[in-house]
This record gives C-alpha cells, structure tokens and sequence, in this order.
C-alpha cells in the first residue's frame, strides 16, 4: 500500500539501480513530480451526474429528431 501524495512531495526526483554483480550503479535522467490540488469527491460525481443528464437529453433530442 502506498502513502498518499501530499503537496511536499513536489520536486525534482532520480531513480538509482544497483548492480550488486559489478557494483555498477545506473542513474534515471532528473524527473520533476508536480503535485496538483486533488479533485473532490463531489466534483467526481458532478461530473458523471452531468454526463448522464446530457446523454440523456441527446438521446431524448435524437428520437425526437427521427419522427
């Protein structure tokens, strides 16, 4: 299980492997994490509510459409 990304952890990260045969040590290119402010859970089920209600409405506009 993973900790949750928080705010802090932002910053410039490398990944560092170890070959424990000749003790060489490969390093990653520098990756920068950006950490964005979480969706809430209401803006989660905002967004399906209005994507039932559009197709919804899309649906109702095509049949009304064909007659």
């Amino acid at each position: 299980m993973f900790d949750p990304l928080e705010l802090a952890d932002a910053g410039n990260y490398v990944c560092e492997a170890l070959d424990d045969f000749d003790l060489s040590v490969a390093q990653s290119p520098e990756i920068t994490l950006i950490v964005g402010e979480a969706l809430p859970a209401a803006g989660v089920a905002a967004l399906v509510g209005m994507a039932v209600v559009l197709g919804v409405a899309g649906l109702a506009a095509t049949r009304k459409r064909a007659r």
